[in-house]
């Protein structure tokens, strides 16, 4: 199916409204790049304006796809570009595994990579550099998590895998009970395999889900999200590293 690109796409100038400098971020160059790198168009969102009609300078989100990257279980490997050119939001790349859970359209995924840039100084050539960089550099990634997807992991490799994410997180590998720290939100993730693994705990241990445990002292704590943004870096980046050392235990 052909997925017909809003207008607001194709517009070569901000609003009028804007100041001299405000700088055009272009999609279409940004499209273009994508499908160069063989990436295909697969929904595009735009924004309405008053009448109803879709905006000529509002917001609109534009989901890649690539044809040759693994459908990992239910969620699919994506890039996701928005943009504006009426000053409403920031041009910006997200790349992830997503999944619909609900038909309201609500997502839920693991995020890999996400960048923001303002309207402004070199923005429009950085931002098309970097989606294209993106673009070549995503594929190993994902192909990595379809090994995950594959690699079935037991109880006991489950359990350790849960605890020494505590010790990393908390620096406390029975904080939490392992129970609490694995348990299944949703039916999909109930596959046993590493990369949902993976996905339950990172969701459990970056937002804490108010679960309650007790220190080495005895004294009784509740989890709390990870929210800044230098220590979310980095306590993921170790809970990759743990996840590949699993993935190679055979």
């Amino acid at each position: 199916m052909t997925i017909v690109l809003p207008s607001s796409v194709f517009n070569k100038t901000p609003a009028a409204h804007l100041s001299a400098r405000y700088v055009h971020v272009d999609s279409e160059q940004v499209v273009n790049a994508m499908v160069a790198e063989g990436f295909q168009v697969a929904s595009v969102q735009n924004t309405l304006g008053r009448s109803g009609a879709a905006s000529q300078f509002g917001r609109h989100m534009i989901d890649f796809r690539h044809p040759d990257m693994p459908v990992i279980g239910d969620a699919v490997p994506r890039i996701v570009f928005v943009n504006s050119h009426d000053g409403s939001t920031r041009a910006s790349a997200l790349a992830g595994i997503f999944r619909f859970v609900c038909s309201n359209g609500l997502v839920v995924g693991n995020t890999m990579y996400q960048e923001k840039l303002r309207h402004s100084g070199a923005a429009a050539a950085t931002l098309v550099e970097r989606m294209q960089a993106l673009a070549k550099n995503t594929a190993p990634l994902f192909a990595q998590i379809d090994r995950w997807s594959h690699i079935d992991m037991s109880s006991a490799r489950t359990r350790e895998f849960a605890r020494m994410a505590a010790q990393l997180r908390w620096g406390d590998a029975d904080r939490f009970t392992v129970e609490d720290l694995i348990q299944v939100r949703r039916p999909e993730d109930d596959r046993g395999d590493l990369w949902t693994v993976f996905n339950r705990l990172q969701e459990t241990t970056t937002q804490g889900h108010g679960l309650e445990g007790l220190t080495r002292t005895g004294r009784v704590t509740t989890a709390r999200p990870l929210k800044e943004i230098q220590s979310n870096l980095t306590y993921n980046a170790q809970l990759w590293e743990l996840a590949e050392e699993f993935s190679n235990i055979t």
